[in-house]
């Protein structure tokens, strides 16, 4: 996974503001920067399952028709 990490293109450097817990541990707490890059997908994908817009304002990179209720 480090491999897949380094090669990536690059991480959005809006990345950090994915915040919450994940399985209950809170994504910003993780220190390991390929587990925080593993988790931060995950936690913007139960946002969008549960239907949260928070994870829609973030993939739109804040354009207004995202916006949060």
């Amino acid at each position: 996974m480090e491999t897949f990490f380094a090669e990536a293109l690059r991480i959005n450097p809006e990345a950090d503001k994915i915040t919450g817990k994940i399985r209950g541990v809170p994504v910003e707490a993780i220190d390991d920067p390929t587990m925080k890059n593993i988790r931060r997908p995950g936690k913007l994908v139960d946002d969008l399952a549960k239907g949260r817009a928070k994870a829609l304002a973030l993939a739109g990179e804040g354009r207004d028709e995202h916006k949060d209720n």
